[in-house]
């Protein structure tokens, strides 16, 4: 009888242990799966009425983040080769002052859009329709994207907030080493490289980015 009942005990135990080592196994599973996978962190320097940069978003940014932007930590800095002056804060823009409106106006939209495509849609509505009055462009892409122009994007991109975040991305922009002589700028990953590199990211981003991706181990079904 005693024999019978240790029997049972050890296979009551050896069951028990089996059963908690199968949960440990599907929960460190588990965990493994829910672990978010590093994104890509790309930025892009730019201004509102270069034609570089209006084709860089049509062509290429805009359809890679339709594809993969889920994948991708973006960064958009429009102000180009602007500058600042530092003593009375005013910028002077390559193309004017209604490119450094219009850089206002993206950086208005951008702050208020947490998703980086829908930042980049929202750009690329711009550039778009950079042919008629900057309020018209301003109100059919805020449409277009659940934002109000009236009370939200036209009194940032004219008021103080506005002038903050141009002066913001001008900081971003001056601080990149050699400073820009053209643009768009594109960093992927951390890298600028040299122009020869430029010149790749600026023709064939959504290629780089999906070969970069690869190598971290985290490329998309869209690549």
């Amino acid at each position: 009888m005693k024999r019978i009942i240790i029997l049972i005990t050890v296979i009551s135990s050896t069951i028990v242990h089996s059963a908690e080592s199968r949960r440990r196994v599907f929960k460190n599973t588990a965990t493994e799966e829910e672990q978010p996978k590093p994104k890509i962190r790309l930025q892009i320097f730019f201004e509102s009425k270069c034609p570089d940069s209006k084709r860089f978003f049509g062509n290429q940014l805009t359809p890679m983040m339709n594809k993969i932007g889920d994948y991708i930590e973006l960064e958009l800095h429009p102000y180009g080769k602007a500058t600042t002056n530092q003593t009375t804060g005013e910028f002077k823009c390559q193309h004017g002052p209604s490119e450094c409106a219009l850089n206002k106006i993206d950086a208005c939209g951008i702050a208020r859009l947490n998703e980086g495509t829908e930042q980049t849609l929202f750009v690329n509505c711009m550039f778009e329709n950079s042919n008629i009055p900057q309020a018209v462009a301003g109100q059919y892409c805020c449409d277009q994207h659940k934002l109000d122009w009236t009370k939200e994007v036209q009194p940032c991109s004219e008021g103080t907030e506005g002038t903050e975040l141009h002066r913001k991305h001008g900081e971003e922009t001056h601080s990149l080493n050699p400073p820009v002589t053209w643009v768009p700028v594109i960093i992927l990953n951390n890298k600028r490289g040299d122009e020869e590199y430029q010149k790749i990211l600026t023709n064939y981003v959504f290629q780089e980015t999906c070969s970069q991706l690869t190598k971290m181990n985290n490329r998309p079904p869209g690549c």
